[in-house]
């Protein structure tokens, strides 16, 4: 029950009271399954995918069905997630006003003794 409780997002004293039991009991008793707190849904849902697969493996069709469309909606998932990352790895680069990019190119140029300037800009520099 106390896993149920932790699925559906409860606070700690929902849980006690829903227990009948302290607080301070269910934290002294309980205290390592409310730390991993946000890791439940994935608990629950792993362990559904586990049930799954063995009542289909065992020749259940109902359950190969069930593991079929979990399979696929997972896939889903996964390609969601590949292309928000590659969206977010793309963003172009913020627009640079015409004061900004005036002093990148002449940190540039100073930098560069080869460029447009030569060896103009740095001067005692001979070859």
């Amino acid at each position: 029950m106390l896993e149920a409780g932790l699925v559906q997002g409860w606070p700690t004293q929902r849980i006690a009271e829903a227990l009948n039991i302290g607080r301070s009991t269910l934290k002294r008793n309980f205290g390592p399954l409310l730390k991993g707190r946000d890791m439940a849904p994935d608990r629950l849902q792993l362990a559904i995918f586990a049930a799954t697969a063995r009542k289909a493996v065992s020749g259940d069709m109902g359950a190969v069905r069930q593991l079929r469309q979990m399979l696929t909606e997972n896939e889903q998932r996964a390609a969601a997630a590949r292309m928000s990352r590659a969206a977010e790895d793309e963003q172009p680069e913020a627009a640079v006003g015409k004061k900004e990019r005036a002093r990148r190119e002449a940190k540039q140029a100073s930098e560069d003794s080869g460029g447009l300037w030569g060896g103009d800009l740095n001067p005692g520099n001979w070859h």
